[in-house]
């Protein structure tokens, strides 16, 4: 008998709207970043297959560099293609949770990448704390 698998439940990997959290006003305002966030956004823009990764040591201000993003977006400011889209940022621990064997990872990325693609409204993710995992 074949296994049955759970629904997916996009929003159970949610660890933070941060589309939301910009229009509560809950996200912390960000300054004099636009050197920083210039290259950042023309990568996130840009044509081909790209999965940018943010760097750096603790407080260097990776998360303030995506909050500024989302803020510009929400502004509509920045990069149109940014503009409407829902800004979200996915809990590492949440994803992880779904692997019951190494080979499970594959599965869930791709279920969660299936899931971005079907979304009516244009949604980029956001995990904190790759290098944890």
């Amino acid at each position: 008998m074949a296994r049955k698998e759970a629904p997916v439940v996009f929003e159970d990997w949610v660890e933070l709207d941060l589309s939301a959290a910009e229009r509560a006003g809950s996200l912390q305002p960000v300054f004099g970043m636009h050197t920083v966030l210039q290259p950042i956004s023309d990568v996130l823009v840009s044509e081909g297959r790209r999965t940018p990764v943010l760097v750096g040591q603790p407080e260097v201000g990776k998360s303030a560099s995506i909050h500024a993003i989302v803020s510009q977006a929400h502004a509509g400011r920045g990069p149109a293609i940014f503009h409407g889209v829902r800004f979200v940022q996915l809990s590492l621990s949440a994803i992880a949770s779904d692997f019951k064997d190494t080979c499970d990872g594959t599965d869930t990325v791709q279920k969660i990448l299936d899931h971005l693609l079907r979304c009516p409204q244009p949604t980029v993710p956001f995990v904190r704390d790759l290098h944890l995992a």
